[in-house]
């Protein structure tokens, strides 16, 4: 006799297709799908902090492909009127009326099965996709990332590593002033992710032209979480 309470739940199928799709180990043989995300948050504690707004758009083949753009707000109840407001400007009586982060999770999750997460320092906004969804469902983070900051390192005399131990990645805006690329809504998830897709296309071409024959997917500057 089997006893319900003693069943193991099955894992919704989202929840299994991501963890098919996305492998620990990283398998670049062809060109792979990018998904350039930024998100808003109500501080910088991964733990204590919560996100506010989400936004994406899936990069392929050297284009952003039209209509990928998505955005999410995020409800969250208690969200304070801080300092983190004056910089993302999502006033608490937005987020109350957001959608709840377990089903942004459940929209969110299956775009990002199979891709490299692109970001502008994109390990803080791994870090708290990874809290949530250990928070809402209990499953970790599994995609690799690529960080736009550390592959301006690598392509832009400006910002290439000095040894010195101190040296900080640079900031989107530094970035950007550097390549003239103009930003658009600074500090909002979706015009920040507009603005990083731009420089990741801009970037990802120069690595390609500076590699020419030699350039191979696998040699990208990839992290983990």
């Amino acid at each position: 006799m089997k006893f319900p309470f003693f069943a193991k739940r099955k894992k919704p199928v989202w929840q299994v297709s991501y963890q098919e799709e996305t492998p620990a180990r990283l398998s670049v043989e062809n060109e792979p799908e990018f998904i350039v995300i930024d998100i808003e948050t109500t501080g910088f504690d991964v733990l204590r902090d919560r996100i506010l707004s989400i936004a994406v758009a899936k990069v392929f083949e050297g284009i952003c492909e039209p209509g990928s753009m998505q955005e999410w707000i995020v409800f969250q109840e208690n969200a304070e009127l801080n300092e983190a407001v004056e910089i993302h400007g999502i006033l608490p009586s937005e987020s109350s009326q957001g959608q709840a982060e377990e089903e942004v999770l459940k929209e969110l999750v299956p775009i990002l099965a199979g891709s490299i997460m692109v970001g502008h320092h994109v390990r803080f906004d791994a870090a708290m996709i990874h809290a949530a969804l250990m928070r809402n469902f209990g499953m970790g983070f599994r995609n690799r990332l690529l960080d736009t900051a550390l592959l301006s390192m690598h392509e832009l005399d400006a910002f290439k590593q000095s040894g010195y131990s101190r040296q900080k990645p640079p900031t989107l805006d530094e970035v950007c002033a550097q390549m003239g690329i103009n930003t658009i809504d600074r500090h909002t998830a979706a015009g920040d992710v507009f603005t990083t897709v731009q420089l990741f296309m801009t970037l990802l071409a120069k690595t390609r032209h500076r590699m020419g024959e030699k350039f191979d997917w696998k040699d990208l500057p990839y992290v983990k979480l």
